[in-house]
């Protein structure tokens, strides 16, 4: 099972997913199930022609873990389905550019975080995330900008309890897929 990506008339590009075989005989033809992993949408099928070595699904939704499963046809007959395998839909899997020019300044119990977001032509959004450990992976996201392709913004993290803060920003292409934190920022209030 492979993820890939077609682009559509607007130039926009739509998740998709390919089921291969390799080729025993122009009898059979090949069924290709998916469906959402949390099961909310009923599953769709895809099918082979006969001889064909491969059967792309319609378009996935972007971000979206699917299952799949593949199973063969001959004489109106259907073999056993394959196991289950699982995948991410993702339409871009090239991050963006990261933020540049992270810093932060502090008034009283106000921190006030500035940025300027990447050059790339695939930003979707910009999180800014919180700890109060040096400790990204723990951090919680306090703020999500939309846009804004080599812009500078600001963001003012208020009334803040004292003790160390530590921030970081990520961006992320609409498929999901983040550049990898800048940061820490570190503010002792």
């Amino acid at each position: 099972m492979a993820i890939g990506a077609e682009t559509l008339a607007g130039g926009q590009p739509a998740a998709i997913a390919l089921g291969s075989w390799d080729f025993l005989s122009t009898a059979l033809t090949y069924e290709l199930e998916y469906q959402l992993d949390d099961l909310s949408e009923p599953p769709r099928s895809a099918m082979s022609k006969p001889g064909d070595v491969e059967a792309p699904t319609q378009h996935l939704k972007d971000g979206a873990v699917y299952r799949f499963r593949l199973r063969t046809w001959s004489n109106d007959v259907a073999s056993d389905w394959t196991a289950y395998e699982t995948a991410t839909a993702s339409a871009d899997a090239s991050a963006p550019g990261q933020p540049f020019n992270f810093s932060s300044s502090k008034a009283g119990s106000n921190v006030t975080l500035s940025w300027i977001n990447p050059n790339s032509p695939n930003l979707y959004r910009t999180v800014l995330y919180r700890n109060t450990v040096n400790n990204f992976g723990t951090a919680v996201q306090i703020y999500s900008a939309y846009g804004g392709i080599a812009e500078g913004r600001n963001f003012t993290d208020f009334a803040l309890p004292s003790g160390i803060k530590y921030w970081w920003i990520e961006s992320y292409n609409a498929s999901g897929v983040p550049s990898g934190p800048v940061g820490p920022q570190t503010q002792t209030i």
